[in-house]
């Protein structure tokens, strides 16, 4: 399977770029060195992206096999740092849900979102790393 996309990203001043893509526009700085930053920095929107593919991976999860759900979440944190001369990210995510799933279906659960988040397979290439971690909490009967 192949996607294909197309990024275009204008510098407007200093550091501050427009980017669109799919029709959408994005705006990305340099928070550290900006007087007031316009937007976030590229690599906040790795995570930011991380985030949101582990969310819509999961919702999909729960779609595919009738779950109802309600409060599906992910906090990402991730560190940057150059090693031997090339950057790499730690990331760690942690999903929070309600919903009632058993240790099979949560298993499973893990593994369609590790294998599936695109976002989080191409991160995870290399000397990176993306820890996964899944919190379920069980729905009120």
């Amino acid at each position: 399977m192949k996607y294909t996309s197309e990024v275009t990203a204008t510098n407007k001043q200093h550091y501050e770029v427009e980017a669109t893509a799919d029709g959408f526009s994005y705006t990305l700085d340099f928070p550290e060195r900006a007087e007031e930053a316009k937007g976030t920095s590229p690599t906040t929107l790795l995570l930011v992206a991380l985030a949101g593919c582990h969310v819509m991976t999961a919702a999909s999860y729960f779609s595919m096999n009738n779950h109802t759900y309600q409060g599906l979440s992910a906090h990402v944190s991730g560190e940057f740092a150059r090693v031997d001369g090339q950057w790499q990210v730690e990331a760690t995510v942690t999903l929070k849900v309600k919903v009632t799933l058993d240790d099979n279906e949560k298993e499973t659960l893990y593994h369609f979102v590790k294998k599936n988040c695109r976002v989080g397979s191409i991160l995870e290439n290399g000397t990176n790393t993306v820890e996964l971690t899944i919190l379920v909490e069980e729905e009120a009967s």
